[in-house]
């Protein structure tokens, strides 16, 4: 190292320049941002593994009741990103993929199998994806975590594209012994799992349970604190309402080879598009047989048959654009809060005073009770209740002035219902096509008690 001292000794001089020379360039530990680097290009902007749905390296968790095809939807849209296939339209960014199916991980090869088949891919495909069958735990201490973000890192190095996925099926399986509704049980295993999305700089899907006929992940509120995206994979109902029944509810929407219809949500997206939505089914694949000559299935998620595909939420000159089979599609903010109102006449819905100017035989609420719905839907982490409620009626009345225009929904001073215009994620698809037949596997199987319809 050589100082730069001027001619003339000057010891307070030499000494501040030595020490500047001497003392360590500072570098924040925390990401600071000073005002003026804000407008600088950073190279940091945020991005998304399947963009709009899941962000690149953050925690998103998937979350549904038994039997809705939280983990086939789950392995669907994993498969998506390791052959970098669009998923719902929406542009997908091929990565390496290691899924742990702690949970039926003995099965999870013939999900492989079925998938496969149902999408006529062989050995040879360029499918960047390994799954890992052995349960780890990530609640006792960090043995496992340490041996399975090792691991990752080995498969990720023999991966044509940099690891961009891990998958954590199911939360439960990976915490044996922990308690789901003490907060510090899940604090301990939510730490471990953001050690594997940044030591590895990957996106990490955690698959979860949710009671039957409930709303939010089953365990302590804290579950989804950390998690930037959460999605909440539900039955379709004729009512709109939640289903209890745990292998399809009586009143489940059908498609046209009558598998129930099930719809995933996004019910948190930090930096997107919060309400997005799309159904799928799953439909049984003969994947081979056993001894006795009796067949052995699994099942893929895929699109429902004999209905159109979505289109993506757009607007018209004219109005709301429409799909195919007649609902309109309303922008995502309209959409929230058109399906509050549809859960609110579902629940509370009754007769109108007489002085209202209505249909007879429509059913009403208040605007109260619209509010009171809104609010759980758009409720934010730990928000003050207060803000909530001015927040959301503001929201409302935004809303039903806009619908009302529309003619979506009718009002007479705080009553109001809806007029039946059929709305895209709130209202059945329509079949436009007629049912075709079942194939002679569906019709063979569709007694199996673990596929019954």
């Amino acid at each position: 190292m050589t100082l730069a001292i001027s001619p003339i000794l000057d010891f307070e001089t030499f000494e501040a320049e030595t020490l500047a020379l001497m003392t360590p360039e500072f570098h924040s530990k925390f990401g600071a941002l000073p005002w003026r680097e804000t407008f600088k290009p950073s190279g940091r902007e945020y991005e998304w593994l399947v963009k709009g749905i899941i962000p690149a390296r953050e925690a998103v968790l998937i979350y549904g009741a038994p039997q809705t095809g939280k983990s086939f939807e789950t392995q669907n849209l994993a498969m998506h990103v390791a052959r970098g296939l669009d998923f719902q339209g929406r542009r997908t960014k091929k990565a390496g993929v290691v899924y742990c199916a702690f949970e039926g991980g003995k099965g999870f090869r013939g999900r492989q199998i079925a998938y496969a088949i149902h999408n006529e891919i062989g050995a040879d495909a360029d499918v960047d994806m390994v799954v890992l069958t052995r349960r780890a735990d990530l609640f006792a201490d960090d043995t496992d975590i340490n041996a399975l973000i090792e691991e990752i890192r080995h498969w990720s190095e023999t991966f044509t594209d940099p690891l961009g996925l891990v998958v954590l099926d199911t939360f439960s399986a990976a915490t044996p012994g922990a308690d789901e509704n003490a907060g510090k049980d899940v604090s301990r295993v939510k730490a471990r799992v953001m050690r594997i999305v940044t030591e590895l700089n990957t996106a990490v899907i955690v698959v979860h349970h949710k009671p039957a006929g409930g709303g939010r992940p089953r365990g302590h509120g804290s579950l989804t604190g950390d998690f930037e995206t959460t999605i909440d994979i539900d039955w379709v109902t004729e009512s709109g309402t939640r289903a209890d029944a745990p292998r399809g509810p009586h009143n489940a929407v059908k498609d046209g080879d009558r598998r129930p219809l099930r719809a995933a949500t996004v019910t948190k997206q930090r930096e997107g598009e919060q309400g997005l939505s799309w159904k799928f089914v799953l439909r049984q694949v003969k994947i081979g047989q056993d001894g006795d000559g009796d067949p052995i299935t699994s099942c893929v998620s895929t699109l429902p048959a004999g209905l159109v595909a979505e289109q993506r939420d757009s607007s018209a000159a004219n109005g709301p654009a429409k799909t195919e089979d007649g609902r309109f599609i309303l922008k995502p903010n309209l959409a929230v809060a058109f399906r509050a109102l549809t859960t609110a006449l579902g629940e509370k819905g009754r007769p109108p005073p007489a002085h209202v100017r209505i249909k007879p035989g429509t059913l009403c609420v208040t605007l109260s009770d619209w509010r009171d719905e809104y609010e759980r839907l758009a409720a934010g982490e730990d928000e003050d209740p207060e803000k909530l409620k001015e927040r959301v009626k503001k929201a409302r009345d935004r809303a039903a002035e806009r619908l009302a225009l529309s003619g979506f929904i009718g009002k007479d001073g705080d009553w109001v219902w809806r007029t039946g215009k059929p709305v895209m994620g709130v209202d059945p698809p329509r079949i436009v096509n007629k049912p075709q037949p079942m194939s002679e596997d569906l019709e063979q199987l569709r007694t199996d008690d673990e596929f019954k319809w």
